[in-house]
């Protein structure tokens, strides 16, 4: 049964909808949808009617029972014109002038039908290297990123999201210092995230504290050398810094690519699990492991893995027809990704799966268990794509080129088998005779994807990543309302330890139940319902290499630290990343950026959320005076002034504000080239802006009334960024005294550089500097966790991206 939030999330961004914007289809309808376009690829491969009507029974239940979603793509578009079912692309970034725009070309298109993209910029000659066409010389790969930036800030994926890119530049890439340090101003690259291609040559130089090479891409040639520790340092400064960049182990990745003679991987997509080859697509789809856990006559929970090996078989089989019912953005990605047949099969609900298992989070069992469950997923969808492949024959990448296919997976499956935590029944030598004489419908067939939104309609927790808080605020109904986590929620009232009092504990304690005190609950109750806040950097990432030790791809997921962590701290992280096996890292340092993502309360409230009479002190009783009605002040017939044109997210807003000799007397807003809804709107906020004006209401006390509301679209960068028509109104008015001397002596006015203190009144979203630094002065507007832009509900931050849960508003699906 779908959960409210999981309706919530449908209607807003799934089911289909008629001419007036009303949703006209239900979940069934959808699930129904997406299994009867898919399930009638089977007759291109011989299928009777019949056959294809018990694969549309399968694909529904599998879906209708939330064991398994694709990706969102799919769920949205299936069955639809628009027809374009995958996430990600990864394009390739040529070293000349009509390649790059043709690229940017490319992407758009990708964009525009809701995908994202990955880069590799590493092939653009260095800054000041010499262009013979025109004998001048190249401004270099960090400047072409911007111009890759600017073009997708003008479209957004899908109509519904601005374009989501990877930006990848290798280690030894001559300007990877410019790159390193070019996202430090948060004000650039906005549609990107960005990662550093680091080298095994670049890792030995590292250990052994010496210099590594620097070659320039169009000639080979060795252009210098660098410190290894020092660029080291410089990466790890910045991701502790803002969270970027990111870590990709390029060499590593490249040693697990199953077709290199179709060309290596240079870049990822935007989130990183899926290295790809230049023009291939990712088809994802992610198994809700939650619901495979079952109990037993006597209470005890287990696996159910004959259960779970019946949706693996049959989410391989849906996933390989993904491939055939897609409509490519372009015919490159169509042919690559035909010869290839790249799947991902991923989870969701590892950290709820625990808390029914009673396995904490972190804990060496739960290294075990990701294991043992990540090794039968990936056996048992190599069982799947080999029977597929008897079927309907091997991917097309493979012909011609049998005896390294081969080679490559017989090493895969050699490695896998020797790993002691696998599951019993993942007989990985069994498969290398059987790619020999059938080969293999898939080159690969796991990953581990963000699964925000899918999440959210399975009602479980996302990936494998933990619980984010056991308890947290949901506005709901106008009012607070204590969300706690279902599994906790049902543990507690079994073993009798619930209590309002316990919930609205744990909500106060950021979500954990660990250091609370004065509650009689079971020792192991905090060892079991850990969240994000109790689990340490090292925990995050040894969880991520054990999924990674079985995953053919790579693994979203983010190492979660706290505000005071060290350098030294994310530098242990990324080191023991490279050192057990992972193909990458991202790491995020609580309230490093001015969006802060995280929404779990502290400790102590804020002085701005007392109530007002807790702080006004109480006066001795007097005798009333008689009131008096306040006087409006009487409007001039002339008055002078100014109007200020802001491009807001939803059109140009032109702000008149007018003065008599007392000051401000009228404020008149106007949207250009809106609807009648938005200008009725921003007349009525200057209607009333006005009135209040001629009761004498101060002018600051309104600017600040308005500064800091935010709306579904905010617009710009840095100080002129405006969150939403009324915070445009208020800033404008909060710079009308500035404006009014210049009026009165006639000298044209300047747009000033906001001081710092401007800045923290009204700043969001990490784009305002502060004495060229990025700090977290917006907290003190927005608190801890600036709310949705789409609901208000608080946003948690995960599996690298950020998501509501409320409506399912995320920044990646």
């Amino acid at each position: 049964m779908l959960s409210k939030n999981a309706v919530t999330v449908l209607e807003k961004r799934y089911l289909r909808k008629d001419e007036s914007g009303a949703v006209c289809e239900t979940p069934e309808d959808l699930f129904r949808r997406v299994a009867s376009t898919l399930a009638a690829i089977d007759a291109d491969y011989g299928a009777t009617p019949a056959e294809v009507q018990e694969t549309e029974a399968r694909f529904y239940r599998l879906m209708y029972e939330l064991d398994f979603l694709p990706n969102s793509p799919t769920l949205a578009n299936a069955g639809t014109r628009t027809g374009q079912l995958s996430a990600c692309f990864v394009l390739p970034v040529p070293d000349d002038l009509g390649g790059i725009f043709e690229t940017i070309k490319h992407a758009a298109l990708i964009h525009q039908t809701g995908g994202g993209t990955g880069f590799a910029f590493s092939r653009l000659r260095p800054k000041n290297d010499l262009v013979n066409s025109t004998k001048g010389v190249s401004s270099g790969p960090v400047s072409f990123m911007d111009v890759f930036n600017a073009a997708t800030e003008s479209i957004k994926q899908g109509g519904m999201r601005r374009g989501a890119n990877m930006g990848i530049l290798r280690v030894d890439h001559p300007d990877i210092l410019d790159f390193i340090r070019h996202k430090e101003d948060l004000s650039k690259l906005t549609n990107f995230n960005i990662s550093v291609a680091v080298t095994d040559a670049f890792m030995e130089a590292l250990e052994a504290n010496s210099h590594y090479h620097l070659r320039n891409p169009r000639s080979g040639e060795i252009m210098g050398t660098l410190e290894a520790r020092m660029v080291w340092r410089e990466i790890i400064q910045r991701a502790w810094n803002t969270g970027e960049p990111g870590v990709v182990f390029i060499d590593r990745m490249n040693r697990y690519c199953p077709v290199p003679w179709m060309g290596g991987y240079e870049s990822t997509n935007p989130c990183g699990e899926q290295p790809l080859i230049p023009y291939e697509s990712c088809n994802l789809g992610s198994i809700n492991v939650e619901n495979f856990v079952r109990m037993d006559d006597s209470g005890k929970t287990a696996i159910d893995y004959d259960a779970l090996r019946e949706a693996i078989h049959v989410s391989t089989h849906l996933l390989d027809n993904v491939i055939d019912a897609n409509h490519y953005p372009i015919p490159e990605i169509r042919d690559v990704t035909l010869a290839t047949r790249k799947i991902g099969l991923g989870v969701m609900g590892f950290a709820r799966m625990l808390f029914r298992l009673g396995v904490g989070y972190g804990s060496e069992a739960s290294f075990k268990v990701a294991e043992e469950l990540f090794s039968f997923i990936d056996f048992e969808s190599k069982v799947a794509s080999i029977k597929l492949a008897q079927l309907r024959g091997q991917f097309s990448g493979r012909d011609g080129h049998e005896g390294e296919s081969n080679a490559f997976f017989e090493r895969l499956f050699v490695e896998r088998d020797r790993n002691p935590h696998r599951h019993p029944s993942a007989n990985y030598l069994d498969l290398v005779a059987l790619v020999k004489e059938y080969g293999i419908r898939n080159s690969t067939t796991t990953t581990i994807a963000p699964t925000g939104t899918i999440s959210i309609i399975a009602d479980t927790s996302g990936g494998c990543e933990p619980v984010f808080a056991l308890a947290f605020k949901r506005w709901q109904a106008d009012t607070h309302m204590v969300d706690v986590d279902k599994v906790f929620l049902d543990h507690a009232k079994l073993h009798g330890y619930y209590s309002d009092e316990l919930m609205a504990a744990v909500e106060a304690n950021h979500g954990s139940l660990l250091g609370l005190k004065g509650f009689d609950m079971p020792t192991k109750a905090a060892e079991v319902f850990v969240s994000a806040h109790d689990i340490s950097p090292r925990e995050h990432v040894m969880i991520q290499s054990a999924f990674q030790k079985y995953n053919d791809s790579a693994t979203s997921k983010t190492i979660n630290f706290a505000e005071d962590a060290t350098v030294e701290d994310v530098e242990a992280a990324y080191t023991i990343a490279w050192q057990t096996g992972c193909k990458g890292i991202t790491i995020y340092r609580n309230n490093s950026r001015q969006f802060q993502p995280l929404s779990v309360p502290k400790a102590e409230p804020k002085k701005t959320e007392q109530p007002a009479e807790a702080v006004a002190p109480v006066a001795a009783p007097v005798v009333p005076a008689v009131p008096m009605a306040p006087r409006p002040r009487t409007r001039s017939e002339d008055l002078y002034g100014f109007t200020r044109v802001t491009m807001t997210g939803d059109g140009k807003l032109y702000t008149t504000v007018n003065y008599d000799e007392q000051g401000i007397r009228e404020v008149v807003t106007n949207v250009g080239r809106s609807g009648g809804t938005l200008n009725s709107l921003s007349e009525g906020i200057g209607r009333l802006i006005s009135l209040a004006l001629q009761y004498n209401v101060p002018v600051d006390e309104l600017a600040a009334q308005l500064i800091g509301i935010r709306g579904a679209n905010p617009s710009g960068f840095g100080p002129k960024q405006t969150l939403s028509i009324p915070d445009a109104i208020g800033k404008v008015m909060k710079d009308s005294p500035r404006q009014l001397g210049a009026i009165l002596s006639a000298q044209p006015v300047v747009q000033p550089s906001l001081e710092p203190q401007a800045v923290e009144a009204y700043t969001y979203a990490g784009e305002a500097t502060v004495n060229g630094r990025y700090g977290v002065h917006a907290v003190e507007v927005y608190g801890e966790s600036p709310e949705c832009p789409e609901c208000g509900h608080s946003l948690a931050f995960g599996e690298g991206c950020a998501v509501c849960h409320g409506c399912g508003y995320s920044r990646c699906s």
